[in-house]
This record gives C-alpha cells, sequence and structure tokens, in this order.
C-alpha cells in the first residue's frame, strides 16, 4: 500500500508492531468522568486546534464540566501557540486546559484520567493510545491514514459529531481496552518475534 519509486530494490522485510509494557502500565477498572488526556509533542500535525475544536463542543453538547489535561513539549512553531492561546479564549475552553510540559512518570499521571483523545493527522503507530487502554481508559482516535490497520475502528472516528457519539454513548469497558491491548501489543507477546529474528538475521549474516 506505500509508495514506492519504480527502480527501487526491493527486499524481504518482516514487521513487528511496536509493543506495550503492560507490566508498567497497571490496569484499572474505570468509568465515565470529566477528565480527558491528550498527549503528545505539541506540533501541527498532532492537530490540536481540532482537538480544541472538539472540546468546545463536547462541552457544549453535553453540558458537562469536561477538563481537558494536555502533556506534551512545545516545539518552535510559535505561530501555532499563540493561535491556540487565542482560540481557547475565543472558544471559551482556556480555565478548563491544564498543560504540563512534562512528568516522571507517564503511568502515574494517568491515574486519574477517565479519557484519551488523539487528534493526530499523521501517526506511525500512536505508542500513547495504546499506553492508556493498557491503563483501562477509553481511548478514541481521529481517522489517520493507516489507523485502521493498527487499532479496532469503534475506537476511530472522522468527525466530531461522531466523536461526540462514541465518546458520550459507546460503553465504557476498561477490561475490553486492556485486553485488547494484551492480545494484540504486549511486550510479552513480541520479545520472541523479536528473538527469532535477530537469531534468523544472525544465521543469514554468518551462513
Amino acid at each position: 500500500d506505500y509508495c514506492v519509486p519504480a527502480n527501487a530494490e526491493l527486499t524481504k522485510g518482516v514487521v513487528i508492531p511496536l509493543p506495550i509494557d503492560i507490566h508498567h502500565f497497571t490496569f484499572k477498572e474505570r468509568q465515565d468522568g470529566l477528565n480527558i488526556a491528550f498527549i503528545a509533542h505539541l506540533w501541527s500535525s498532532k492537530g490540536i486546534p481540532l482537538l480544541y475544536q472538539l472540546f468546545a463542543k463536547l462541552r457544549a453538547t453535553t453540558g458537562k464540566d469536561y477538563q481537558l489535561h494536555i502533556l506534551g513539549t512545545r516545539n518552535s512553531e510559535n505561530w501555532l501557540h499563540r493561535y491556540l492561546e487565542h482560540i481557547a479564549v475565543e472558544l471559551g475552553i482556556a480555565e478548563h486546559i491544564h498543560y504540563q510540559r512534562e512528568v516522571p512518570d507517564v503511568n502515574v499521571w494517568l491515574e486519574d484520567k477517565n479519557y484519551l483523545i488523539s487528534t493526530s493527522y499523521k501517526d506511525a503507530f500512536s505508542l500513547v493510545v495504546g499506553e492508556a487502554m493498557a491503563r483501562g481508559i477509553k481511548t478514541l482516535l481521529h481517522n489517520w491514514w493507516g489507523s485502521k490497520s493498527i487499532w479496532p475502528e469503534e475506537y476511530i472516528w472522522t468527525t466530531l459529531d461522531e466523536c461526540i457519539e462514541k465518546f458520550v454513548n459507546q460503553p465504557y469497558d476498561s477490561k475490553k481496552y486492556r485486553e485488547f491491548i494484551e492480545n494484540n501489543y504486549s511486550l510479552d507477546k513480541f520479545m520472541p518475534a523479536w528473538d527469532r529474528l535477530l537469531t534468523n538475521s544472525a544465521l543469514q549474516k554468518n551462513g
């Protein structure tokens, strides 16, 4: 499905998904609440303006006092951060956004969060989605190219209305989120695959 130049030399490859250390991200049974998490390096491809639009519409639609907790480092796109400060005020959500640059342990930071939202326009895997699900947190991610080949379609949204519908009406099921990670992206599951890959590579090199 990738665009490959006509003159490119093709070699056999092995795809091993990025694993999640489920022993570090401790499971906790959760339910609907008011704390929404967003974790990313704060640059334009992460869709933060879309996040703000979604957050404002969610608060207006439900009438609930949701709080948005953003964890991430800023980059040099000063125009983006000036815009975000401006539009947060215009949308009336500035006082409900809580920003932290970094924390010692994401697992601890997620302890009191009820949801994780991802608004990325592009991603390779989205490690934070897997980490949140491993903790039993309801997670919804934007429909970036390739997302449906990695994550369950029921957690993927295309429009703001679709996201809000899933956010409000989709049953909250912490055990289901955790089990998906355990069955598909657990570090324990993929360590043998890494061992086989390295062993085969060494044999081919020495053979």
